[in-house]
């Protein structure tokens, strides 16, 4: 055992805008537990000094023990709790084999159990991470809700798939970054925020895809093989990640925190409506983070470690006060409080496609209306900026507006605030020479200076089907849900395109699975604005002269 200098916990506070507390504690590190089938997994265990049997926090990691993990457990740990930070399979030090994910319900379990049966357990259980952390913490709430008084949860979601095959295609940015992550953090036993490296530009335009963990970082890793291969989330295989069922099986007090520009946001949403609809306590905050943005870090830190601890000690101050949803508004700069998601009070306002490149309230007339791009996959349209697992430079995708294969719709200045809060989505008219395509769509706000700026997007891999007699199809794009405030003098404007590489595999045209293929296709794409074909922008707003008022 070791003691845990005070000077590493005031930084942590520091850090974290939490008010030291004077509580000596110790951890006790490499503690080992076996799973059912025999594998040892490695654990530091941080409690007060006393010794006494405490409410204890379980955490479950794929990164190492260290870090900002270390600093919340010992915060928790000096607020009166004893902390569990376990590393999965086959990391820091733990025995077995990584398999993203799918090993975690049975893992997970067993973490549960053994915590309960250990002398040092106070009789209450809480649940505590973030991104792939929170899926842990999801897996175990799907497996024994009854086990766990309380979770808090930050950027993740209970359905690992839906992000990964988000729209149909494949988050392909995220998922070879976090491939080559893992991969070098397992082999080289380092922890994977220190030393890593991110993939190479270039390989992304390596193919087949299937080839490209060989091209990324010279193996073949077993998990992006699987993800390329299998790429219908109907797939039994699929049903190992989806812990959809811990989202209303787990009826304890649940905090989470998610960012606006988070990869994991609308899933987040979605978990979040479920328990509200099912009268489950539930809160969460919602800033103007991105995945992994020191921000949303420590802010999630910062809230967990708060709400936590007063679930332990029957402290019902803190998040439990205040309203379920804590949303920021971009653009406004100001915090607002909501019972439901939707917010209550907001209408839908559609602005519809119009030829020129307009953007308007009202139908386009009728008669043949339309605009085309060709998309090249040998080209592809590229991600100017998008929520990833990386924080990006610029949201400015004024780029854009010189590429030939992006056709863009733009409203004149607004005359007074335009608010939008709730789900953003996009209805598209169009017909192409090929029946195998994407659909990518921004909405940005743009400034008296011309520059757009990125507010919300949205994807869909399109497959072959049934067309209208003219050759038609009516896609329906859900984007990102967002709050943002489009001041006066802005404009608004829609961005379609057939790509956001390498936010997404590009879709090389020819139906080949995207594992081995290679041939390349181009497409003309064809968007319709008439009266038979409605081509609009959805958003959710508030009403003229609303204004809720900002959190005090």
């Amino acid at each position: 055992m070791a003691i845990l200098g005070s000077a590493f916990r005031s930084v942590a506070a520091r850090f974290l805008k939490l008010p030291r507390k004077k509580n000596g504690i110790r951890v006790e590190r490499n503690v080992e537990m076996r799973t059912r089938d025999g594998v040892i997994l490695i654990a530091d265990r941080y409690f007060p000094k006393d010794g006494k049997p405490r409410p204890t926090v379980l955490v479950r990691s794929p990164y190492g023990r260290g870090f900002l993990l270390a600093f919340s457990a010992a915060l928790l740990a000096e607020r009166g709790l004893t902390v569990v930070v376990q590393s999965v399979r086959a990391t820091d030090g733990s025995g077995g084999v990584f398999d993203p994910v799918r090993q975690e319900r049975a893992d997970g379990a067993d973490a549960v159990h053994w915590v309960r049966d250990q002398p040092w357990f106070g009789g209450k259980l809480y649940l505590f991470g973030g991104s792939y952390l929170g899926f842990t913490a999801w897996a175990i709430a799907t497996e024994c809700p009854e086990l766990v008084d309380g979770a808090a949860i930050t950027v993740s979601q209970a359905n690992f798939g839906d992000a990964l095959l988000e729209g149909g295609g494949l988050a392909q940015f995220t998922a070879l970054n976090w491939t080559r992550q893992m991969h070098d953090s397992i082999t080289s036993g380092t922890s994977p925020f220190f030393g890593g490296k991110p993939v190479n530009p270039a390989t992304f335009m390596h193919l087949p895809v299937g080839t490209m963990d060989q091209a990324a970082f010279g193996a073949t890793e077993s998990w992006w093989q699987d993800w390329v291969n299998r790429r219908d989330l109907a797939d039994p295989w699929w049903r190992a990640m989806d812990f959809s069922a811990g989202v209303t099986a787990l009826r304890a007090p649940t905090l989470l925190i998610a960012g606006w520009q988070d990869l994991f946001l609308p899933y987040q949403l979605e978990d979040l409506t479920r328990r509200l609809e099912a009268g489950l306590p539930t809160w969460i905050t919602v800033g103007p983070w991105e995945h992994g943005g020191p921000g949303g870090l420590f802010e999630g830190q910062r809230q967990a470690i708060e709400f936590l601890s007063g679930l332990a000690h029957d402290d019902p101050r803190g998040p439990v006060e205040r309203a379920p949803l804590r949303l920021y508004v971009q653009g406004a700069d100001e915090w607002r409080t909501f019972d439901n998601w939707p917010p209550k009070g907001t209408s839908t306002q559609e602005y519809h496609l119009h030829g020129g490149g307009a953007l308007r309230e009202d139908r386009a007339p009728e008669g043949t209306g339309s605009s085309a791009y060709v998309y090249d996959p040998a080209d592809p349209t590229p991600s100017l900026y998008g929520p990833v697992t990386m924080p990006q430079k610029s949201r400015d995708l004024s780029p854009y507006d010189h590429r030939s294969d992006v056709v863009s719709f733009t409203t004149g200045f607004l005359s007074e605030d335009l608010e939008i809060i709730g789900p953003v989505s996009v209805d598209l008219f169009v017909r192409t020479d090929n029946s195998h395509f994407d659909l990518y769509v921004a909405l940005a706000e743009v400034n008296e200076k011309g520059t757009a700026q990125f507010v919300s997007s949205g994807y869909r891999r399109i497959e072959p089907g049934p067309l209208e007699a003219d050759g038609s199809r009516r896609v329906t794009i859900p984007c990102w849900p967002t709050a943002w405030r489009f001041a006066v003098r802005r404009k608004l404007r829609i961005y379609v395109a057939s790509a956001c590489f390498p936010r997404y595999a590009r879709n090389l045209g020819t139906g080949e699975p995207m594992a081995t293929g290679t041939a390349m296709v181009k497409t003309r794409v064809e968007v319709l604005h008439d009266a038979l074909h409605p081509s609009l922008v959805r958003v959710s707003h508030q009403p003229a002269g609303y204004r809720h008022p900002p959190e005090r």
